[in-house]
């Protein structure tokens, strides 16, 4: 279940605040100001926020001052902030759940939020094909594990896709326009080992614009490291289940490129700066990329500004994926940089 729409915290969020300390000033302290409360302070303070919060509430803690502290570094750089869309990004980082809430005589209702993907096909794509266009990069010499790796990646989506979907009228929804969902494989024995450039170029000559279900902007690509990836991870339909029910040791991932390499590239430091190469993982296509890609609620260096860039598509890279820095899964923060500074904070362990 993700993080409630909005958060509110007084002094009453710890028992033990230090002397001339409240949430405001809390909220806003630095490391030194930390270091320099008294000896025994911080720890007192940071028992009393278990005390009042709870583990649970602690990490959620986290995450409110996380953001509000981008949201300072933004205002301090003085960027635009786009006010109609400001609601759609505080949505992209939910996904279908259930919410109950109490009625009379004990007895519990329950209301569905539909996916953000679904609501944006039944808004702008209804009844329309919508999807990935994808570029198939290795195995050529290979069919069977391809056909393999094209079997499995379908009943992964399928079951990713599904799987947050409430046993309700929801189901019925989800259903029919996954029916709709389809990835259109571009595939040539000369594009083993061929290089972004000539991919953007094939991908121009591949768009149809009245496919305007399927990302225009940009295309998905599948190298030898990719397949490894998917069925190493998910190797039968018991394993897969297990996977997306306890998480995962390994993530599944392909490779995500913009259709332009300049459009979004801002300059302004490492971090920040635009990524037109980067791996996405497989059960974010749908139920995250997709949908914000298509909305344009973001332009992709910031959709993109918590993952790593890869430089050029490695159709060699076999090695485990685990971070989710590596990986794209969301535009939220990881949750090792969210950690982070929980422990700068002095509220995480």
């Amino acid at each position: 279940m993700p993080p409630p729409r909005a958060l509110t915290y007084s002094d009453a969020s710890s028992s033990y605040w230090p002397p001339g300390w409240g949430f405001e000033r809390f909220s806003r302290a630095t490391q030194s100001d930390r270091d320099a409360l008294p000896e025994g302070e911080l720890e007192k303070m940071q028992a009393g926020l278990r005390k009042m919060l709870g583990e649970k509430g602690v990490g959620k803690l986290a995450m409110f001052l996380y953001q509000q502290e981008v949201e300072r570094e933004r205002l301090s750089r003085k960027e635009p902030s786009d006010g109609d869309g400001t609601k759609e990004q505080a949505e992209a980082q939910t996904d279908t759940y259930n919410i109950s809430t109490s009625a009379h005589d004990g007895v519990t209702t329950s209301i569905d939020i539909p996916p953000n993907w679904l609501t944006r096909w039944e808004k702008y794509h209804h009844n329309a094909s919508w999807g990935f266009f994808a570029f198939r990069l290795a195995f050529y010499d290979d069919e069977k594990r391809w056909e393999e790796f094209k079997a499995r990646m379908d009943k992964y989506l399928e079951q990713t896709c599904k799987s947050g979907a409430c046993q309700s009228t929801m189901t019925d929804k989800i259903e029919a326009a996954y029916q709709k969902f389809e990835i259109r494989w571009i595939e040539d024995p000369d594009l083993a080992g061929a290089k972004v450039e000539e991919l953007r170029v094939r991908f121009q000559s591949a768009i149809d614009e009245h496919a305007s279900g399927f990302l225009q902007n940009l295309f998905l690509c599948v190298t030898s490291g990719a397949v490894g990836s998917l069925l190493s991870s998910c190797g039968d339909d018991e394993k897969l289940s297990t996977e997306l029910k306890r998480g995962r040791s390994s993530i599944p991932y392909l490779y995500a490129v913009s259709a332009e390499a300049s459009d979004a590239e801002n300059g302004k430091n490492d971090e920040l700066a635009f990524k037109p190469i980067f791996k996405v993982a497989v059960d974010a296509l749908i139920n995250q990329l997709w949908w914000q890609v298509d909305s344009d609620i973001n332009p992709l260096d910031e959709l993109t500004r918590w993952v790593k860039k890869s430089d050029e598509l490695d159709e060699e890279d076999e090695s485990s994926n685990d971070s989710q820095e590596e990986i794209w899964s969301s535009s939220a923060p990881p949750l090792d940089r969210v950690r982070k500074r929980m422990k700068l904070r002095g509220i995480g362990e």
